[in-house]
């Protein structure tokens, strides 16, 4: 037996750098779309995340003054149903329940809201929404509303 080395064929000069110009072409028409893609939507996903999941609906503005507790939670219902008025379902004070959960003088009120929407069919529960807000500019003339 008699070994000849078997001759290497060179690629042909006009070959040189075909595979590149191919992953040139790959990476920008199918993989750089994706990529965008990818990232935009991890972009909407950060922004969705940053909002809270319940808007109390209640500003620190819309509620400035001295109260006592059955003025405080009557201010508090009327300001919660005048501002969901626009949303579809109607509201009424009745199913809005505010209890005062902390009165600091130098912090301000935190009130708890919960807001009971009856449900849609007659076998369906009452949806409930709950959430607390600070009323950074409120103080209370009683000693307690617990």
């Amino acid at each position: 037996m008699s070994s000849t080395p078997v001759p290497v064929r060179a690629c042909p000069r006009d070959q040189r750098g075909a595979a590149a110009v191919e992953a040139a072409l790959v990476i920008s028409f199918l993989l750089f779309p994706i990529l965008v893609g990818v990232v935009k939507f991890g972009f909407l996903i950060w922004d969705q995340q940053k909002q809270p999941p319940y808007d109390a609906r209640i500003a620190p503005s819309e509620i400035i003054g001295r109260f006592d507790c059955a003025q405080l939670v009557d201010r508090v219902k009327t300001t919660v149903v005048n501002n969901v008025a626009a949303l579809d379902t109607p509201l009424s004070a009745d199913s809005v329940v505010v209890d005062v959960v902390e009165a600091t003088p130098s912090v301000g009120v935190l009130v708890e809201v919960e807001i009971r929407l009856p449900a849609g069919s007659a076998a369906g529960s009452p949806v409930v929404a709950e959430a607390a807000s600070r009323l950074s500019h409120v103080t209370l003339t009683t000693e307690t509303c617990m």
